[in-house]
């Protein structure tokens, strides 16, 4: 009976995780950090305003983090940590973060996202691959997941981009890049050089999250105020 509940839950979460992040290995525009960019989607020159980005904080994870999704109230971080498996960070002093619980796997994992206070971790061979193995936590208390079992799954997405008011994050071997919206078309708006390969972004207010591979996660701060107070 246990399985067949996880079964239905699994099944729910992986019709309404269709939409979530972006993995099809499309590249956006790519940011110059000039004031004034060209979107190579066409359109109008437009003088987008420069986003001040700056570190913060970082902290080493036990595995390589490959993605990350943070809680509703973006208090905690979860970090799909590859050979590390499961890592829980405390977020809630940005410039302090800590882990504070971490689950070894049996799989090595790369996607994790938050859905109805449950966290799905999954192991994916590639970004475009099919099929994996989905585990899932309940998050009744968020700093020590409660496991619930697993089961075999299709269609997943990373977090390599992700869109929060007019802007759009965009991670990858160049580090951090951000876009700004203006009728539909995407302008380089800033950007931020960090070693090595960064897989995944997550924000909050004008905070953002990086799972930044062997790096851990890196943790900026930008000067954005468009979305500052509402948690998204």
């Amino acid at each position: 009976m246990q399985r067949v509940i996880l079964s239905v839950l699994l099944l729910g979460f992986l019709v309404g995780c269709g939409d979530i992040g972006n993995s099809d290995g499309k590249k956006g525009p790519t940011s110059t950090g000039s004031r004034v960019g060209l979107s190579s989607y066409g359109g109008d020159r437009y003088e987008a305003r420069k986003v001040d980005i700056q570190a913060l904080s970082y902290i080493t994870t036990n595995g390589t983090a490959l993605d990350i999704a943070l809680s509703d109230d973006a208090m905690v971080a979860y970090v799909a940590s590859g050979e590390g498996g499961l890592e829980v960070i405390d977020i809630s002093i940005p410039e302090y973060p800590r882990l504070v619980h971490s689950y070894d796997l049996p799989e090595y994992v790369n996607y994790v996202e938050i859905k109805d206070g449950r966290v799905y971790v999954a192991n994916m061979l590639q970004k475009q691959a099919q099929y994996f193995k989905l585990y899932a936590f309940d998050t009744y208390n968020p700093y020590e997941p409660a496991y619930l079992g697993y089961d075999n799954g299709s269609n997943g997405v990373g977090h390599s981009r992700v869109k929060k008011g007019t802007y759009l994050y965009e991670v990858g071997q160049e580090g951090l890049q951000i876009h700004k919206e203006n009728d539909s078309v995407y302008y380089p708006a800033g950007s931020y050089y960090l070693h090595g390969t960064s897989y995944a972004v997550a924000v909050h207010k004008n905070y953002i999250f990086i799972a930044n591979g062997r790096d851990g996660v890196r943790v900026l701060k930008t000067d954005v105020t468009e979305y500052v107070g509402r948690v998204h």
